[in-house]
């Protein structure tokens, strides 16, 4: 009974403070919003366009042409990390020429620092729930937000090869060098020999024979002649000719696999929605302006009449 008297005299005491005031709360909540309103149409309008991607479970072509499934949480974030690095960052500005979009001289030290800045807060890179990426840019062209985020979307195939082809690519250069100087002692090795072949009279298919006959071999074709520590010699020399040319194989073989590496395509990353032009604005939102600045010219009015010293 109590509790109902007192919820009653509260609502008499507000509808009592809305009726008196009733005429400066409208006239300043209505002022308000058509403060906003006119602010919000003189922003610029801005779009914004979206892309979602789905990472590779594999960068190996033909680990992902074998088992297609997308990436999980570690595929995604290393994504999220190649999207969000410097190189596609630098190369997005360069190639849209965005310091002049946002207005910044380029004779100003910091101008980098400033478009960078400008660039983090339009492009906006987030992980779902779904381990997908959902790329974002928001500018004043809605041209320029599909073009910005797709140019993303072919940059980071380009960035991911990069990387992973990068150790690839030091790898060939070592295992060429050392095929390099192992051909070239086995040449070296083959041209001395080859004198001494002509020079016994000792046919060049000595160096297919089997290392437990090489010694019987020599015996035979140079008739016995030759004294035992020069056939003993000579057959060290073959011994030593095969054993670097079985590393220049090996070496060589080494080198075709690699180079077939850096043939090959790495995966690309699965676009599940490309960036298309949205021409509908996304910012500023004017009746969502209009109604907040509305509902705070209101609550801001109640309070200063509340506040107010009575007299």
């Amino acid at each position: 009974m109590n509790q109902d008297i007192k919820q009653k005299t509260e609502l008499d005491v507000l509808f009592q403070f809305l009726k008196r005031y009733r005429m400066p709360l409208v006239l300043v909540s209505f002022a308000c919003a058509v403060i906003s309103a006119v602010i919000s149409l003189m922003i610029p309008k801005e779009y914004e366009s979206t892309a979602v991607v789905f990472p590779p479970a594999s960068l190996s072509l033909d680990l992902s042409t074998e088992n297609p499934n997308f990436g999980y949480d570690i595929e995604a974030d290393r994504l999220l990390q190649i999207l969000q690095s410097k190189e596609i960052r630098d190369s997005v500005i360069s190639r849209f020429n965005l310091a002049d979009y946002y207005e910044i001289n380029r004779d100003a030290k910091d101008w980098l620092s400033r478009t960078d800045k400008a660039y983090r807060r339009d492009v906006e890179f987030k992980r779902s729930t779904f381990m997908s990426i959902v790329i974002t840019c928001q500018t004043k062209d809605p041209e320029l937000s599909a073009n910005i985020v797709n140019y993303i979307l072919e940059m980071a195939d380009k960035v991911r090869e990069n990387i992973y082809k990068q150790n690839v690519k030091l790898a060939y250069s070592k295992i060429m060098d050392e095929y390099g100087v192992e051909k070239k002692i086995t040449d070296s090795l083959y041209s001395i020999l080859q004198k001494r072949f002509n020079e016994e009279g000792i046919s060049g298919l000595l160096l297919l024979a089997p290392n437990a006959q090489l010694n019987f071999n020599l015996q035979e074709m140079t008739g016995k002649k030759s004294e035992t520590a020069a056939v003993s010699l000579l057959g060290a020399e073959i011994l030593k000719y095969r054993f670097h040319f079985d590393r220049q194989n090996e070496y060589e073989m080494r080198a075709k696999r690699i180079g077939k590496m850096l043939e090959y395509p790495v995966s690309q990353i699965h676009i599940l929605d490309s960036a298309e032009p949205n021409y509908r604005k996304t910012y500023p939102m004017v009746t969502l302006n209009v109604m907040l600045s509305f509902v705070l010219g209101f609550l801001l009015t109640s309070v200063y009449f509340i506040i107010k010293p009575k007299g």
